[in-house]
């Protein structure tokens, strides 16, 4: 009779595996990052249950949270370029008025036509 060696046993499968590399993808996509920010918490927790580390979790942990500040960053920029522009800006703009027609037309240059002041 033979005699065979039973097989060993497979390591347990991380729990949170699959769902850290779907959060890593979507959080690497800007528009989708929160998303992926949700699900590589979520795929983080569930490993950390199961006593494995998931580090595809923890990097979309971690760009999730990069491309959302950056995004905040940059809106917040626009929104203060919108709402305090910059006054340079709203002096130079004078419409089809230039400052040298301006300088060059005050109402103390302009001759009168009669003749006298």
């Amino acid at each position: 009779m033979a005699n065979y060696q039973a097989t060993p046993p497979q390591p347990a499968a991380d729990p949170g595996n699959t769902l850290g590399l779907v959060g890593l993808i979507l959080a690497i996509i800007p528009c989708t990052s929160t998303i992926g920010l949700v699900l590589s918490i979520v795929a983080y927790i569930i490993s950390r249950r199961a006593n494995f580390h998931n580090s595809k979790a923890l990097a979309g942990i971690i760009i999730g949270i990069v491309w959302i500040a950056l995004g905040v960053g940059i809106v917040g920029i626009l929104a203060m370029r919108i709402a305090w522009p910059d006054r340079r800006d709203a002096r130079s703009h004078l419409g089809f008025v230039s400052h040298q027609w301006l300088a060059d037309h005050r109402v103390s240059q302009v001759s009168d036509p009669s003749g006298e002041r």
